[in-house]
């Protein structure tokens, strides 16, 4: 038993020892198309590359941001940029200052990729439009049509008329469909 108890101890000394003495583990990259910039408030500025990755340090915390953003404690701006930069946003003991922050850089592309839709894949959304009146807008009543028809009416000739002082009333209905044009009679 006391073997097993000095067997632990010795694996949490040695555990402990390794992160006090610190560990390149804990360490941001400092090589292969990264920079390490020291400082509190570390940025870094390429000549023409984008920076696509950057390392944060503080404390024993290391974390890796490949998009602008921040993690609560500390904010990264710039990815996807030619400069870029880390900052303590959070307080208390959980956030812990900033040691150092490493910077990768990347080639930038001569030409942006660009998506391709194919028709079939676009799918029309109906939208109902609604016209809304402004305080000085005045309603215009849209045109109507309408087909009037108008009564016939079959003139006498005047001749008639002037020779025969009598009045229409007095003339027999035999008499006068016989005088109007083709002799029709209602």
């Amino acid at each position: 038993m006391k073997k097993l108890i000095l067997i632990l101890l010795g694996v949490l000394l040695l555990f402990y020892v390794s992160r006090a003495w610190g560990s390149e583990d804990v360490t941001c990259p400092k090589d292969s198309g990264w920079t390490k910039i020291d400082g509190t408030m570390p940025s870094y500025t390429t000549e023409g590359d984008i920076i696509i990755e950057v390392c944060v340090k503080g404390g024993q915390d290391k974390v890796f941001f490949t998009e602008n953003g921040d993690n609560g404690c500390w904010k990264v701006m710039g990815i996807g940029t030619t400069s870029a930069y880390a900052q303590k946003i959070g307080e208390g003991r959980e956030c812990k200052d900033i040691s150092h922050a490493s910077f990768l850089v990347g080639i930038m592309p001569t030409t942006l990729p660009t998506e391709t839709i194919t028709p079939s894949e676009v799918t029309p959304t109906p939208t109902e439009i609604i016209p809304t009146p402004t305080v000085n807008q005045v309603a215009t009543p849209e045109p109507t049509h309408e087909i009037v028809v108008a009564p016939t009416t079959t003139l006498l000739p005047t001749t008639f008329v002037e020779e025969k002082e009598e009045s229409i009333s007095s003339i027999p209905q035999s008499e006068l469909c016989r005088m109007t044009k083709g002799g029709l009679c209602l």
